[in-house]
């Protein structure tokens, strides 16, 4: 049974970031590309990027859900895309439309809804998400949903925040969850984009 493996490509500037598909038939030992190509690539509705996504296994459907964008705004004294989360299928996990429809939407202040991951306990599916805002550096976001289409918004329930001092006291970013024997484990980046380490947290 071959293993997926759906990768973000960065492009040269001005290019935009998009998404590529590796395949592994050992396992998971090794993997290959799929084609030299994107299978994620810019469309007319999703220009700058089409990127970060966090794919369902079992298909079919497959599900994803990833970051798209198709403007720019200023934001930090320059000028930057802003994106949110999305949602697509797929009958194979290959070939996915070229438009989603938006799964988690910016609130007033942000620009940038990065690099979701979906899990599921306790009856309800739960996204993770990183929250770019005008007023303060990354910030972890959580939605929760019963269908996986439809995503209420509950920040302040996401449990974490930085850390007074040390390596994640200015941002939060990129989370993924696991479920294991002993717990729930929250494993995220910490400042400069992960330039100081990544850490975890235990769901109490």
């Amino acid at each position: 049974m071959a293993l997926l493996l759906w990768l973000p490509i960065r492009r040269p500037r001005p290019l935009p970031v998009v998404s590529g598909l590796a395949i592994s038939r050992d396992g998971g030992t090794t993997f290959k590309r799929h084609s030299r190509v994107p299978i994620l690539d810019r469309s007319d509705s999703e220009l700058l990027l089409r990127s970060a996504p966090h794919v369902t296994s079992g298909g079919p459907p497959w599900r994803m859900w990833y970051v798209a964008g198709d403007r720019h705004v200023s934001a930090g004294g320059t000028t930057r895309p802003t994106y949110n989360v999305r949602f697509i299928e797929s009958d194979d996990g290959i070939h996915w439309p070229r438009k989603g429809e938006v799964a988690v939407g910016l609130n007033s202040g942000e620009y940038g809804l990065g690099r979701p991951f979906v899990a599921e306990w306790d009856g309800l599916h739960r996204m993770f998400y990183s929250v770019r805002s005008h007023i303060r550096g990354y910030r972890l976001g959580y939605a929760v949903s019963t269908d996986r289409r439809t995503w209420v918004r509950r920040d302040d329930q996401v449990g974490i925040d930085v850390a007074d001092l040390g390596w994640d006291s200015e941002m939060l970013i990129w989370a993924s969850v696991i479920s294991a024997e002993f717990g729930t484990y929250l494993f995220y980046n910490g400042n400069g984009y992960g330039k100081t380490g990544f850490g975890y947290a235990i769901l109490e």
